[in-house]
């Protein structure tokens, strides 16, 4: 007997013990997919797998109780943290994920990036460990910090987008016309400049060495303009400065605007400053209101790559098995429950198609099974 002629019997004894048994063949089927579903079988799917370290600014304005969750009012710095924790527990498996601090003018990896879901508790710890108390100096160059966080994203395996939780607010005050240049092509990395806090300016808290707060900084107490003609000094030898041409040849005192003098105890967001420096970096930037924004923004600026891995495939089996109990409790025939003659006057030329496909496949084997037999 041939192949072709061997396949047509048994489809006609399967067809011929579904027409007399069917609720019999629909509850094997169930049972067999919730059987096969025990086994945690995978479903190849594309996924958005986010490979980023993700820098939390640790300075003093970070501690303004301005941000926002929620509804709920919190300081800029755990508006920071929930976002990152919302982000881990949302990630697919496979994603990798580091964390750091910035303080004074540098970046500090506290942990290179993780699987998510093999190294959660880890992650989780470490993000909650981040606090004002970590602070190193009182100072806040967040162009140097920058700069800082891309040499840390350069000597990391496979270069990870660089993503930075800042208000912006530079401290002591610095020139906008002599300013720290950023030391990378704009494209060159991936990520986000993730700004925090509300546009009035408002107190910032004051912290013992214990991490009581003592009350707020005053005015007499924080530098108030930029005391260098030409920016403030180097922090790292060789370091270079923004210079623009055209100011070569104005006055002295013709400069970008810059915070105003006796203002600078006061913090809020510094978003246009964050928009420029996100231009020069090729980064993007996100004003951090609310849940969801953050992955969303890491996705659209180039800190994720499509992979195909490995999903749970469970769902199929057990949508298959649920049809078949369906079915069962219906009836089996169910096209009888079908609008096919409101669908077949709506798309006629679809109908027409696969009742020629069927009308072919079934003369095939019909000519097939009239071979002679071995």
């Amino acid at each position: 007997m041939t192949l072709p002629a061997a396949l047509h019997r048994l489809a006609q004894s399967l067809r011929g013990g579904w027409q007399r048994h069917p609720e019999a063949w629909l509850l094997t089927v169930a049972a067999a997919g919730l059987s096969l579903a025990l086994l945690r079988p995978p479903l190849p799917v594309h996924e958005e797998l986010v490979h980023a370290l993700l820098v939390v600014d640790i300075t003093q304005s970070m501690n303004v109780p301005d941000g926002t969750w929620d509804n709920e009012s919190l300081p800029r710095i755990e508006q920071a943290q929930r976002a990152i924790g919302e982000l881990l527990r949302d990630l697919p498996c496979g994603s990798r994920i580091g964390l750091g601090v910035f303080n004074e003018y540098r970046t500090f990896v506290l942990l290179a990036p993780l699987e998510v879901c093999g190294n959660f508790r880890e992650l989780q710890a470490t993000l909650d460990s981040i606090g004002n108390r970590m602070s190193w100096a009182g100072a806040s160059e967040i162009a140097k910090g920058i700069n800082s966080g891309f040499q840390s994203v350069k000597e990391l395996p496979d270069k990870p987008a660089f993503v930075m939780f800042t208000d912006g607010h530079e401290a002591p005050p610095i020139s906008m016309k002599h300013r720290p240049r950023i030391n990378v092509t704009p494209g060159e990395f991936g990520g986000v400049l993730v700004g925090m806090g509300s546009l009035r300016p408002q107190p910032i808290p004051k912290f013992d060495p214990s991490g009581n707060r003592i009350g707020f900084w005053q005015a007499d107490e924080v530098a108030q303009v930029d005391i260098y003609s030409k920016g403030r000094e180097g922090s790292v030898a060789g370091e270079s400065y923004v210079e623009d041409p055209a100011d070569q040849n104005k006055p002295k005192d013709a400069e970008m605007p810059k915070a105003k003098a006796g203002q600078e105890h006061l913090s809020s967001l510094h978003e246009p400053y964050l928009q420029l420096l996100a231009s020069e970096t090729g980064l993007g930037y996100l004003r951090l209101s609310g849940r969801g924004q953050l992955h969303d923004a890491l996705l659209a600026n180039h800190a994720s790559t499509s992979r195909l891995v490995g999903g749970d495939g469970r769902w199929v089996l057990g949508l298959l098995a649920l049809l078949a109990l369906v079915s069962v409790h219906l009836g089996w025939r169910l096209w009888q429950y079908l609008p096919l003659n409101t669908l077949r006057t709506r798309y006629p030329g679809a109908f027409a198609r696969c009742e020629h496909l069927l009308a072919s496949v079934t003369a095939r084997l019909r000519g097939r099974s009239a071979l002679p037999r071995d």
